[in-house]
């Protein structure tokens, strides 16, 4: 599939189409000064705004599932183009009143799609001992499963059964085949990316991992499981840069960071 955008400055959840240097420079010259002066200029020529999202998780992630989400894919993007989509375990039928220009599922990569697994019976997730409160229908309770997990996840600890490649790669496969279905060129732009969860000594140092389009994927994504040191997740970036694709990471709740995203110094 060709790019979603030539190119794309994030920043929320808007996006804004990207000018040339020269372009650049002459919009600083040209800046408006104040509110009252921003309010009356005409709209910069050569650039459109569009709203969307990138950070965005459904039943796939655990923090999701725990919490009660039983959304996926399809309906995250069915909801994204407009469309009121089945209620949830709040019982309120969802829709936007208007319709984004670009989504993203970015699920957690740790412990990809093993939650799913967890309510389907006779797989091997749904006979682990923190399941039955996993699925609690006591919210308290879910919630303190989820708690659980995260502390063992921050602190390197987690329960090796919670980890299956392969229903991780299955999970990965289907995001990625449902961001391509969604894809409506020049009405409606789906990307692929993953939330990397690196939360050393609780610190959110959490990136969102975006890819231009999904001609060159990776078979899974990196997860914290391997590192939560940014220097592994950079230098996967530049591999795979190197298979061919074009990809940013962006920073999420850096006031949780303590201060770590802005560290000088390791």
């Amino acid at each position: 599939m060709g790019s979603r955008f030539r190119a794309v400055t994030i920043a929320g959840g808007l996006a804004l189409a990207a000018c040339t240097p020269a372009k650049q420079e002459e919009a600083k010259a040209t800046a408006p000064r104040t509110a009252a002066e921003a309010a009356s200029s005409p709209a910069p020529s050569g650039r459109k705004a569009y709203f969307g999202a990138v950070h965005v998780h459904t039943s796939i992630s655990f923090d999701a599932f725990t919490m009660g989400t039983r959304t996926m894919p399809e309906d995250a993007y069915r909801w994204a183009r407009g469309e009121a989509i089945e209620p949830g375990l709040n019982g309120v039928k969802n829709q936007v009143q208007t319709p984004l220009d670009f989504y993203m599922v970015s699920e957690h990569s740790e412990m990809l799609g093993v939650f799913q697994e967890m309510q389907r019976p006779g797989t091997a997730a749904s006979k682990l001992p923190i399941a039955k409160r996993v699925l609690s229908s006591d919210p308290a309770v879910a919630a303190a499963a989820f708690t659980e997990i995260l502390r063992d996840l921050n602190a390197g600890k987690l329960d090796p059964a919670l980890l299956d490649p392969a229903i991780g790669r299955s999970t990965w496969r289907t995001i990625v085949d449902v961001a391509d279905k969604y894809y409506e060129p020049g009405k409606f732009s789906t990307f692929v990316g993953f939330e990397w969860t690196s939360s050393p000594e609780n610190r959110n140092m959490h990136r969102v991992v975006m890819f231009r389009d999904t001609k060159v994927l990776p078979d899974l994504p990196l997860s914290t499981i391997e590192s939560q040191d940014p220097e592994t997740l950079w230098k996967r970036m530049d591999t795979q840069r190197a298979k061919g694709s074009v990809m940013m990471a962006m920073g999420h709740n850096g006031n949780s960071s303590d201060g770590g995203r802005v560290a000088q110094v390791q």
